[in-house]
């Protein structure tokens, strides 16, 4: 090819460890493995970084719907206000996914001067689902059509521009391609996350170095308990399965497990199993411990979100409202029941600070207990310094036992 550039454009309504871990790890492999070079445009990750105002705000619109939701009239004026509410809400929504913040992509050390894009460019957008649709399913059939669409789109130029830069893009769509790409990959005879942690691992440790971020003890334990948008709300004699803004039908759920078994949340029990046994292993002042996870807040206010939409059916009795609003009351203290090692600190909560430390965090884990999401996963694995030790919250019983043996002799 007569320009040996690229640069990648995730989706970037996705969360923090789907862009870099299922999206970002795919795209840099095929770009390397086409010869081409990468360079760096803009990755924003707006579901991690909210502003502070719209938090505010939103916290607001909690307290508001639960008025309405433990009203024991229902009203006009409430029906009004819940529309004014999720029409707010969606504003709020669109406002984040324009976000251009790229504190995060600094934090990791993506931007980076020698990664730079030239000043005259032009982009052709390349979308890989596309390309297997058109029964390209090699490394050298994407070079020969890649190279087919840079003659005609460079035929096509009005200005004469020194570079052209294939424009790797991720859509919505794409995911529903993954094992078509991985299987390019496996002809291949190439690993894509050992690729991207070579990438994100030398880009994280040189950033954390200039900015002198301290690295913490050798014997580090982080369990990660993801919660917010991703959860299972028990209220006794029915359990609803939020993910996202909806609460899940049976079929839904079935589809999102075809794709992914790791989308769904890992009920808590699950964790403490776990984590009891390694309490009854080791004494207290064996391991540093970080209990990472976003909490409960955003899982009560999409609860809230879902049950007072227009087109919702649920309907909860006066029992499962009593319930709800018991274990919103102390929906965080839960978490106290990871307290048995004296070194613990918690990362609870959705914040800038919290997103930061917790990275850092999940980067020097020497063990991680992880359940569901690509978060604590491809965060660690992609940033990762040592050699270590992953435990799934949802493993087998004989996997789980082995591992905690071997935990503090890694």
């Amino acid at each position: 090819m007569s320009e040996q550039y690229f640069t990648i454009k995730t989706y970037h309504t996705s969360g923090f460890g789907d862009q870099l871990g299922t999206q970002f790890s795919r795209l840099y492999t095929l770009g390397r493995l086409l010869q081409l070079q990468y360079r760096y445009s803009p990755i924003v990750f707006p579901r991690s970084i909210e502003p502070i105002w719209i938090s505010k705000i939103k916290r607001i619109i909690f307290w508001l719907r639960y008025i309405i939701v433990f009203s024991k009239r229902a009203n006009g004026f409430f029906l009004l206000i819940s529309k004014i509410l999720e029409r707010l809400e969606v504003y709020l929504d669109k406002k984040i996914s324009a976000t251009s913040d790229e504190s995060l992509s600094k934090f990791i050390g993506l931007p980076d001067v020698a990664d730079g894009l030239p000043d005259d460019v032009n982009y052709l957008d390349v979308y890989i689902d596309q390309l297997i649709n058109e029964g390209v399913n090699s490394i050298s059939q994407i070079r020969d059509a890649l190279y087919a669409r840079q003659l005609e789109y460079t035929r096509q130029l009005d200005s004469q521009v020194a570079i052209t830069i294939f424009r790797f893009c991720w859509s919505s769509n794409t995911h529903s391609y993954i094992s078509a790409i991985d299987s390019i990959f496996k002809k291949a005879a190439v690993n894509h996350e050992q690729i991207a942690h070579d990438y994100f691992f030398k880009k994280y440790w040189n950033r954390r170095k200039d900015e002198n971020r301290p690295a913490s003890p050798s014997n580090v334990l982080v369990v990660h308990i993801r919660c917010g948008d991703s959860t299972v709300i028990n209220l006794g004699e029915r359990k609803f399965t939020i993910n996202g803004t909806r609460i899940l039908t049976d079929k839904e759920l079935k589809e999102i497990l075809a794709i992914d078994q790791n989308r769904l949340p890992v009920d808590l029990n699950h964790y403490q199993e776990i984590f009891n046994e390694i309490c009854n292993q080791y004494t207290s002042d064996t391991f540093q411990v970080y209990i990472i996870s976003d909490g409960y807040q955003q899982s009560y206010h999409n609860f809230f979100r879902c049950l007072l939409q227009y087109s919702n059916t649920v309907k909860l009795s006066q029992e499962e409202k009593v319930v709800l609003k018991a274990k919103i009351k102390t929906y965080n203290s839960e978490f106290l029941k990871f307290s048995y090692f004296k070194n613990t600190r918690f990362f609870i909560g959705e914040t800038k600070e919290k997103l930061f430390k917790s990275i850092d965090a999940l980067a020097d884990a020497k063990t991680l207990i992880w359940g569901s999401g690509g978060f604590a996963f491809y965060t660690h694995t992609l940033f990762k310094k040592q050699p270590s030790i992953l435990i799934h919250a949802k493993g087998a019983n004989s996997e789980n036992a082995d591992a905690i043996k071997r935990m503090n002799k890694a």
